[in-house]
């Protein structure tokens, strides 16, 4: 066999071997990606378990008489099957994790639903080999302080204003909470994205406002009552506004009828950073996926409601229905604030419901966009990958240079939207802690 022969048989089986090498890696980044995604979404889920953990007990408190700052006290750390037991200090018994006790004939209190997602997210987590970040295998106390700002909303005044009963839960009360935030972000938000001179000033008032609306959501949970949210998605913001005519609510539609492209367009405009956006889609198919299984489990119980003829039997599943109920308002509560105060910055969420005006989106439409725009880019880059072969195979010398010049065009937009966002990184750093007052 002639040399060149033989050299050019070794080459081409070096650059099968690299082609081989470059899709395994290819394929654990991707693996390490996903498993960095759902990390970062179980120590957010964590902390605001805590949060809500600690907003039970403030409650308490308040009802008692007794009105303070509230601690955030991480929970004993969850028993793992063949995981070592942590160390106890010394002095200190051993911590004993024994699961939250369901109150008898009835459904679980928002504290008891709180405790047991907590528990299930830490197993999950800590079984699938992850390191929490946000709850240590100690008990640990955090001032609130610096607790708060960094989870995105206040426990302690969430508890002042739930136990003053200063919050309108109602269909229209929550309208017109959306319609204060979506008007003070579209004021805000140009500010934020041109980079005024009171950009600062603009990302911490959006922060603040923030705050006050996803509180809205937790004291819905505390109430036990959702209902006023179907109509509050289904129709428009604006469909009990004073400022309206009534010609322009006449025109408005459900937000079930409205196209899809409403949606596809809103959800571009948080334009999220790669691993922000990894992070957000993993709790919204983890959420998605979830509340499937509960709502199976609902129609099952349903269906044996209906078939039982022993009161006893019925009324079992009765309670069994309500604490499927309670688990299906908390997991919806927390992937709220996971999503929208822990993952997404104030400027991202406020550009978001301005997009989405006059309609309130809902997580599963979120999940719904994402997925049809990760798989719009997906296809759009598996078309560039075939035009370039293409073009290479053709040897085209104009066709190449169209192509580089669109790679390099494609290049600087790349660069100028990298540096548009380090500049709202830079202004919203303390969007994402924003400090409540």
């Amino acid at each position: 066999m002639p040399p060149k022969v033989a050299a050019r048989q070794v080459i081409r089986r070096l650059e099968a071997s690299v082609s081989r090498l470059r899709s395994v890696i290819q394929v654990l980044a991707q693996q390490q990606a996903v498993l960095k995604a759902r990390s970062a979404l179980a120590d957010a889920a964590v902390e605001h378990c805590t949060a809500l953990l600690a907003l039970g007990g403030a409650l308490k408190r308040l009802r008692a008489g007794h009105i303070g700052p509230i601690t955030l006290v991480a929970p004993p750390p969850v028993a793992v099957a063949g995981a070592p037991a942590p160390a106890a200090s010394a002095g200190s018994p051993p911590p004993q994790q024994q699961p939250p006790a369901l109150p008898p004939g009835g459904p679980p209190s928002p504290t008891t639903a709180c405790a047991e997602l907590l528990l299930r997210v830490r197993a999950e987590h800590v079984a699938a080999g992850g390191v929490l970040r946000a709850c240590p295998d100690h008990e640990q106390a955090c001032p609130d302080d610096a607790a708060a700002p960094h989870i995105g909303w206040d426990p302690t005044r969430a508890a002042q204003a739930f136990t003053d009963g200063g919050v309108d839960l109602t269909t229209a009360g929550l309208r017109r909470a959306a319609r204060d935030f979506v008007r003070a972000a579209s004021v805000l938000c140009p500010r934020i994205r041109s980079c005024a001179p009171d950009a600062g000033d603009a990302v911490r008032r959006l922060g603040h406002a923030r705050a006050r609306f996803l509180e809205l959501p937790v004291h819905m949970m505390l109430s036990g009552n959702l209902l006023p949210l179907s109509d509050f998605l289904f129709d428009s913001l604006d469909i009990d506004d004073p400022l309206v005519s009534k010609e322009e609510r006449a025109r408005r539609q459900p937000s079930s009828e409205v196209p899809v492209s409403h949606w596809i367009w809103a959800a571009r405009q948080l334009r999220w950073q790669a691993d922000q956006e990894e992070t957000v889609y993993a709790a919204l198919q983890t959420h998605v996926q979830r509340m499937a299984t509960m709502q199976a489990q609902m129609q099952r119980l349903l269906e044996q409601v209906c078939a039982a003829d022993d009161i006893v039997a019925r009324d079992e599943a009765m309670r069994e229905l309500g604490v499927i109920q309670r688990n299906s308002q908390m997991e919806c509560t927390v992937t709220m604030l996971c999503v929208y105060a822990s993952l997404t910055k104030a400027h991202q969420f406020g550009e978001y419901l301005v997009a989405a005006w006059p309609y309130m989106p809902s997580l599963s439409g979120l999940y719904n966009a994402m997925t049809l725009l990760r798989e719009e880019r997906r296809r759009r880059q598996r078309g560039l990958h075939f035009e370039a072969e293409e073009v290479d195979a053709d040897a085209d010398p104009a066709a190449m240079m169209r192509r580089h010049n669109e790679l390099q065009q494609a290049a600087a937009a790349s660069e100028q939207a990298a540096s548009s966002d380090q500049r709202l990184t830079a202004l919203s750093s303390d969007a994402t802690a924003p400090v409540c007052p």
